[in-house]
């Protein structure tokens, strides 16, 4: 018979309700203790029946003398506390599930990840920032041309002002509509659990922090890139 799989979910905020909800629906999990400093904790974890937690330290101190088990966590916490939160459990040898974005800056990412170097596919970016119709500043809508390791080039068109599922093949064709793309039966939050439990079990994370790195990285260029209108190379540093 299998046994399930003690989780701590740091942070009962909005995101943090969420992880536990589904931490709870989960049959190969068992939610194992609440870390919230706020008032906000005392209220779940007195509902639950939970242990509640005001620190991370406490948490660890707990794991350590054997009066609690925890074999993975969720960090659902403000940005800036993802990297030391982040740094903690690495050192104590916990799988973490973190938000995103892993860390508030890249140079923050790398005291995470260790990642002394960029070796990602995409070497260079050209965009060039759509007008926005927000009262704001924010990047709505754009236009990004990436050059890969490979030599390949390729645009993408991002928008986050308008879904649509038509196309123009041809200016003088009409308008055609793709198919809706399925939609997931199982919800993103189960998804993103039942892949933390696999890789606490032995599995190869789908997005490892080295991945998110690299995002933010490519991330980083493009809003560069949109500032100052030329093409920006990826660090490679």
């Amino acid at each position: 018979m299998s046994t399930t799989i003690p989780i701590a979910v740091l942070g009962a905020g909005l995101i943090g309700k969420r992880h536990i909800q589904h931490v709870l629906s989960e049959p190969r999990a068992a939610l194992a203790a609440i870390v919230e400093p706020g008032p906000a904790g005392s209220g779940i974890a007195k509902e639950l029946g939970v242990p509640l937690f005001s620190s991370l330290e406490d948490l660890l101190a707990a794991r350590n003398d054997g009066s609690i088990q925890v074999s993975g966590t969720i960090v659902a916490t403000p940005y800036s506390t993802h990297v030391p939160l982040g740094s903690q459990l690495v050192e104590a040898g916990i799988h973490a599930l973190v938000e995103k974005p892993v860390a508030t800056s890249v140079e923050s990412g790398r005291d995470l990840i260790a990642a002394s170097r960029y070796s990602g596919d995409i070497v260079q970016v050209y965009a060039v920032k759509g007008i926005s119709s927000r009262r704001f500043a924010a990047e709505e809508t754009g236009a990004a041309t990436l050059r890969f390791t490979s030599g390949a080039v390729g645009t993408f068109v991002f928008s986050d002002v308008i879904a649509s599922p038509y196309n123009i093949p041809k200016h003088f064709e009409p308008l055609t509509r793709d198919p809706p793309p399925p939609i997931e039966e199982v919800p993103a939050f189960t998804a993103q659990l039942r892949h933390l439990l696999d890789v606490i079990e032995g599995a190869a994370p789908n997005c490892s922090g080295l991945q998110s790195l690299r995002t933010m990285l490519v991330l980083e260029a493009i809003r560069k890139s949109m500032r100052e209108g030329t093409p920006v190379d990826v660090r490679q540093e």
